[in-house]
């Protein structure tokens, strides 16, 4: 072989060797994180039902947009909980749930529910079904949600 091809051949070997390549994504830990989303979403939702608005706040990363049929005023901790203030609890019951790790810091959650809202004396007073949507990033502090897309019946 001529030196000039080995010296190209062996260049080319090294080059293509020294690019950067993202490690894998495997399946074992996409189930991992499929896991850490579910464990940090089941904990958002019970902040939710038991309407501890700064456990939910919490979960909200920096710039976190939210998106609602019911309202397009964004929430704030102080709004869940001037809205809440009357209320007791949410009684949810989860009826689908997608869990979806995009990598190892992004994934999603897409859920159904049918839920009943009880007043401080403990009467249902609110009774709806709904769907949600949240995006899930991997930050220094856990898992935060980054945006909600939820919807429930329209009802004229």
């Amino acid at each position: 072989m001529k030196p000039i091809l080995l010296a190209a051949t062996g260049a080319t070997i090294v080059l293509l060797g020294c690019q950067l390549h993202a490690p894998a994504f495997t399946e074992t830990e996409r189930a991992s994180v499929v896991n850490e989303i579910k464990a940090a979403r089941d904990a958002y939702f019970d902040a939710a039902t038991t309407l501890d608005a700064d456990a939910m706040v919490a979960f909200w990363d920096q710039g976190f947009i939210h998106l609602s049929n019911a309202s397009i005023e964004p929430l704030t901790g102080e709004g869940l909980k001037e809205a809440w203030r009357p209320l007791s609890h949410i009684e949810m019951d989860v009826t689908s749930d997608h869990v979806v790790a995009l990598s190892r810091n992004v994934g999603y959650t897409m859920s159904t529910a049918s839920y009943v809202v009880f007043d401080a004396e403990g009467v249902a007073v609110h009774k709806s079904d709904w769907a949600g949507t949240h995006i899930w990033i991997r930050t220094g502090e856990g898992w935060k949600v980054q945006a909600v897309h939820e919807g429930r019946p329209v009802l004229n």
